[in-house]
């Protein structure tokens, strides 16, 4: 559906989308034209191309942003898009935790944690995992300093089966276990200061 923007002064121009039931992925891309018959589009390559947010729960999983360090969420949007997935993004650090009943609405949840996962988001975390309604949980965890943090490293040895050995070990590569549904027997090598 088409919705044309209108003026709001100076060089702003707006346009609101109508309000949309739970569940609804709304895809846009914007076009302009100005009186020289001069035109642009927003995002390049649209139609193809587009904007994309959804009325939770809308996507396939569920990206959990905090800390200090988060993967941009754009970043998330366009691999997911790449897919032909989707993803909804919840920032914990402003919006609060999410429910247990919103975690358990999607196929899986992506934690991109900054800094380490503190108590409550443990509880949390620990009740989707827990929660035994006859479908596989699927997490994947991602962050800088996750088990750094002593307060956080029992809850990663209990839900990942890793043990915090030292800061920065000297270990650059891990292989996965023969048969992980993940890893497959792959060697995955670690880049950048630290690894933990």
């Amino acid at each position: 559906n088409d919705i044309v923007m209108a003026a709001e002064g100076g060089e702003d121009w707006a346009a609101y989308i109508p309000g949309q039931p739970s569940g609804t992925r709304v895809r846009f891309y914007m076009t302009a034209e100005d009186t020289g018959a001069n035109s642009s589009i927003d995002p390049a390559g649209a139609p193809g191309s587009y904007y994309e947010f959804g009325i939770m729960p809308s996507g396939d999983y569920l990206v959990l942003l905090g800390g200090y360090s988060h993967t941009d969420a754009g970043m998330y949007q366009e691999a997911f898009q790449a897919t032909g997935r989707t993803a909804d993004i919840w920032d914990w650090d402003d919006l609060g935790l999410p429910t247990l009943e919103i975690l358990l609405a999607y196929s899986g949840v992506i934690v991109d944690e900054g800094g380490y996962v503190d108590a409550s988001q443990q509880a949390l975390l620990s009740s989707y995992l827990d929660t035994d309604d006859g479908v596989r949980k699927q997490i994947f965890l991602l962050g800088k300093d996750m088990s750094y943090y002593s307060s956080a490293r029992a809850w990663m040895t209990q839900y990942t089966g890793s043990e915090y050995v030292k800061d920065d070990p000297g270990w650059r590569e891990l292989t996965s276990t023969a048969g992980d549904p993940i890893g497959n027997d792959e060697t995955f090598v670690i880049s950048g200061s630290y690894p933990d």
